[in-house]
């Protein structure tokens, strides 16, 4: 197993290159003491009465090159406690697989409700089936089987296990239980929310948050890269490439010029027919570019791809145009041989 997404919470907040803090809603957190803390949500999204309702989802990016998506299997390892709670309130917080809509499929953490109960309270819950009240899974494991809230001071290691359309929650007192679903999980979210007529109180804190999957990128046999900037020095220049069965060829590079100026660059191509680039090329590109003083820069490439079968080699010109350029914008042309492409 290959870690391919992780998290100690080292920083004063979350990387925007690791999460995706708005996927849904707008979730109130701190990052401290290695601990992301989930304070309080909108009030105005509410989650748990049916799966529609998704509360408020911060996602971790997993961007797996081969794959559009997840892998079929993986683990997820964290830790959660739940700091402090209020009684006569309803929230919740927990690790879930969602769909791409954010539609929950499964998932586990904490909540507090008003039931008779007025304490937090560890649960899980299985897609279509949900009463907060009666927290259980999938409405048939009995209320002495459902995983008891541990001591303020401590936290609980729990994995969330996905082989193939089956899901294994544990924590470390063992499995707690385990459910075949039907709708397949698109994202991996930490949710929040409240319920209908009641507000959110209390504290909970995740930390060290891991994701193992089997799934490892095909790599190349041989990888050349050429680049050459018309104005300024390279300081930095950092490439990965892989190919896939589909012909796909992704590449990450970044350009630092020893002037008033820093440029990062990331293409991604996908090949469509056998002898690119005579049909059909997909591209996406995206820049980010942090200036003093813009200068008209060029950047050409060449990389030679070699994987025994096939050789590809792509000329790429990326052009940032000083006149037209804003905080944030995309503006500049990508150039495939002799098909030419505006951003």
């Amino acid at each position: 197993m290959g870690v391919i997404f992780s998290d100690d919470f080292s920083g004063s907040g979350l990387d925007p290159e690791k999460w995706d803090t708005i996927a849904v809603g707008n979730t109130i957190y701190s990052v401290g003491s290695s601990k992301l803390s989930i304070t309080s949500c909108d009030p105005n999204t509410w989650f748990g009465e049916n799966v529609t309702q998704h509360g408020n989802q911060i996602r971790p990016i997993i961007d797996l090159p081969e794959l559009e998506g997840l892998p079929d299997d993986y683990i997820i390892t964290f830790n959660i406690r739940c700091v402090n709670n209020v009684s006569s309130s309803l929230g919740i917080n927990q690790v879930a697989l969602v769909r791409d809509n954010g539609d929950l499929v499964v998932g586990i953490g904490y909540m507090d409700y008003e039931g008779g109960v007025n304490q937090s309270r560890r649960y899980c819950k299985a897609e279509n089936s949900f009463s907060y009240k009666t927290p259980s899974w999938d409405q048939s494991i009995s209320d002495d089987q459902i995983i008891k809230p541990v001591d303020s001071d401590d936290s609980m290691e729990i994995t969330i296990e996905k082989s193939g359309s089956t899901i294994t929650l544990s924590d470390e007192n063992g499995v707690v239980g385990t459910v075949d679903i039907t709708n397949t999980p698109s994202a991996i979210a930490i949710i929040t929310g409240r319920y209908p007529n009641y507000s959110f109180y209390g504290t909970t804190e995740i930390s060290n948050f891991s994701v193992t999957s089997s799934y490892t990128p095909l790599q190349v046999k041989r990888v050349r890269a050429k680049v050459g900037i018309m104005e300024g020095i390279i300081k930095r220049v950092r490439a990965n490439v892989w190919v896939m069965p589909d012909r796909r060829v992704f590449v990450r590079s970044k350009v630092g010029i020893l002037e008033q100026a820093k440029k990062v660059v990331r293409a991604k191509v996908n090949i469509i027919d056998d002898k690119p680039p005579t049909r059909l090329v997909k591209k996406f590109v995206r820049a980010k570019v942090d200036v003093e003083e813009l200068q008209r820069v060029f950047v050409r490439a060449k990389v030679n791809v070699d994987n025994d079968e096939t050789s590809i080699e792509l000329f790429a010109q990326v052009v940032i145009r000083a006149e037209e350029y804003d905080e944030g914008s995309e503006g500049f042309e990508f150039i495939v041989g002799d098909k030419r492409y505006d951003s």
